[in-house]
């Protein structure tokens, strides 16, 4: 799948012009708490990393870089989602092709994990689309990693799918994953 350059295509295919625009900066915590994005879990930190990362990579989002934070470590993950390509008509009867232009929605998640003792974990996890690789900024941002103001035209295409909506349900089923794990080990 080819990536087309962020500021670029950010600016060409997102251009707001004379429509209707917004700020894209909804994430995972929009539709979900935080006790649906925490948990402690009752297994050592490794254990929770091999299994956090065995979940996300699985569903096609591997581990890409790892950062402190206040003493916790705090692992993110990225991947694509969606490739969209978007055709723009005009001229008499619409029959006249202006130009196409390509986006690809992606995922990032970011997991801080923090020992609690030496056989429970802390977790927490929020996740965000992407437009391009540029990871959107929301009210829950980690402060331990930069993010871009991404405005999308109302029409956009991408919209839907840069909502939080998938980022949610990934979530869900990585902390689903850790439950099922814990309870294996008691």
């Amino acid at each position: 799948m080819a990536l087309v350059s962020v500021n670029r295509s950010l600016l060409a295919l997102l251009a707001c012009g004379a429509l209707a625009c917004g700020t894209l900066e909804q994430s995972s915590r929009e539709l979900l708490s935080e006790n649906q994005s925490s948990a402690v879990v009752a297994l050592p930190l490794p254990d929770v990393l091999a299994a956090v990362t065995a979940a996300l990579r699985g569903r096609g989002f591997p581990l890409v870089e790892e950062r402190e934070s206040g003493g916790d470590i705090v692992y993110k993950y990225k991947g694509p989602r969606l490739e969209l390509t978007t055709h723009r008509y005009g001229g008499p009867l619409g029959a006249v092709h202006l130009g196409s232009s390509s986006a690809v929605v992606g995922s990032a998640f970011f997991v801080r994990l923090a020992p609690r003792g030496s056989t429970a974990t802390e977790v927490y996890i929020l996740g965000k689309p992407t437009v391009n690789g540029a990871e959107v900024c929301t009210p829950f941002d980690l402060p331990t990693f930069d993010c871009q103001a991404v405005r999308a035209a109302g029409g956009w295409p991408g919209r839907d799918a840069a909502r939080g909506g998938e980022e949610a349900a990934t979530v869900r089923f990585v902390f689903e994953s850790l439950r099922r794990r814990a309870g294996r080990r008691t």
